[in-house]
């Protein structure tokens, strides 16, 4: 009778015993399938881990190899700028003002045949960049600058565009001769001109030799009267050649200008 009693709650436990187990296994078998599917997608990972690094192995071995005698490189350097190249111009020889060039500044004769060009081109900014200005020399300038009415400051954007513009108001040759050069060094050279042509009254901006100083000057015209002498001193710039502005020119400037208003 007593075993009876027991019989059902024995069965009810097991049941019970049985469905705890279920879920239990169940559990841990979603937790294994779980597992086994992130594994799977690290094996996954790693197989295309292995397999970029395989191709860059053989793109390194490819790269490595040595390339063929003739084989052309690309080069990465940006392309050299063209500049204009210097006109050959002997010494002692007459050349006219329309074969004269934007030679560039890479030599003191191509600086010099540049300076007449922009002169006979009316062209005050490359007259400007052909010019040296030391710091006496740029004094000078600003000086007189400052001393022009307004009306006659709104004409040059700065006191070097005053000195090329004047320079450039003296300067209209139809030829001229480049009779002699001489580098002293790397840096600094003298160029000797003859200028022949059409020129200002007043006296030329640059400088002038005197008789003494130009015996030694090549066989040149006959008409003296008709060419001037002129001197220039060049030195290298970062930029190229330049011509040296000397501090006396700006006053021999600056004292023509103000002449005829002071007759």
């Amino acid at each position: 009778m007593r075993c009876r009693r027991f019989l059902p709650l024995l069965t009810l436990a097991a049941v019970i015993t049985v469905g705890v187990i279920w879920q239990w296994e169940r559990a841990a078998a979603k937790a294994l399938q779980d597992r086994f599917a992130v594994m799977a997608r690290q094996e996954e990972n790693l197989a295309q881990l292995q397999a970029q690094g395989e191709r860059l192995r053989r793109e390194l071995q490819v790269a490595a190899r040595p390339l063929p005698a003739d084989h052309a490189v690309p080069s990465l350097a940006p392309a050299p700028i063209e500049r204009p190249v210097a006109p050959v111009w002997p010494v002692g020889e007459w050349m006219p003002a329309t074969a004269w060039r934007n030679a560039g500044r890479a030599s003191p004769q191509a600086t010099t045949t540049t300076l007449l060009w922009a002169a006979a081109s009316g062209d005050v900014a490359s007259v400007r960049d052909t010019f040296q200005f030391g710091d006496d020399a740029r004094a000078k300038a600003r000086a007189w600058f400052d001393t022009l009415p307004p009306e006659s400051r709104l004409l040059y954007a700065t006191p070097e565009d005053l000195v090329a513009g004047v320079t450039l108001a003296h300067i209209s040759p139809d030829r001229a001769q480049l009779s002699w050069l001489h580098e002293i060094d790397g840096d600094r050279a003298i160029v000797g001109l003859l200028v022949a042509g059409n020129r200002a009254a007043s006296a030329p901006p640059l400088p002038v030799l005197t008789n003494k100083e130009a015996r030694n000057l090549p066989p040149a015209l006959d008409d003296r009267a008709r060419y001037n002498v002129v001197v220039l001193n060049l030195q290298r710039a970062p930029d190229g050649w330049r011509v040296e502005v000397p501090a006396a020119a700006i006053d021999n400037m600056a004292r023509n200008l103000r002449a005829p208003s002071a007759k």
